[in-house]
Formats: structure tokens, sequence, C-alpha cells
């Protein structure tokens, strides 16, 4: 697992999928689901979201609301479908991730 964690965050701002971070481990796609949930509590998948909304937080949190969007970092860091990634943003952090940009 911690092989596959460091590949991810060395890799959070490429389009990963579950097969190539068990490729890049060696290990197949079901021993690496099995390994994260056991260690994690979630799959791959559900990691790679939580450490890119956690940058996006910390991001935001550093930014000067009149000099970026929450659009602009969200894209950033891999999130297209703006709608569901406010809506992750909401259920992550109890805020919207406007609201965080505001209180930079």
């Amino acid at each position: 697992v911690r092989a596959a964690e460091e590949f991810i965050l060395g890799h959070l701002e490429t389009a990963l999928r579950v097969t190539d971070i068990a490729a890049a481990v060696g290990i197949s796609v079901p021993t690496l689901n099995r390994a994260f949930r056991k260690c994690h509590g979630m799959g791959p998948k559900a990691f790679v979201k939580k450490r890119r909304l956690e940058r996006v937080r910390s991001e935001l949190q550093g930014a000067y609301p009149r000099e970026t969007t929450v659009t602009a970092i969200a894209m950033k860091h891999g999130f297209w479908h703006l709608s569901q990634f406010a809506a992750d943003y909401k259920r992550a952090f109890g805020e919207a991730p406007s609201e965080t940009l505001r209180h930079s």
C-alpha cells in the first residue's frame, strides 16, 4: 500500500486509473482494492479523490479571492464535473469551496 500511496501522491495531477496504480506497484487490481480497504477503509479511487480534495482545499485556503476562482483550482486538480466536485467538497469539509476561498 505504501508504494501505491507514493505513486498516487506523485501523480495526482494526472488522470489516474486503478489499473495504472496496480501496474505501477506490480499487483493485481483486486489485491490493490483489498489492501486499500484494509488500510484506509476505502478503495484506491476514493483515496485519490480524497487526496485531490485535500489539495484543492489547501490551495483555496492560501489563495486570494480576487486572483483566482474555485473553478480554476478545481480543474487544475482534475475535477471536471464541477457540480459533483462541489457536492464532494461540501461532504468532505462541511462548507462549499467558494466559502473556503472567501475566508482565505
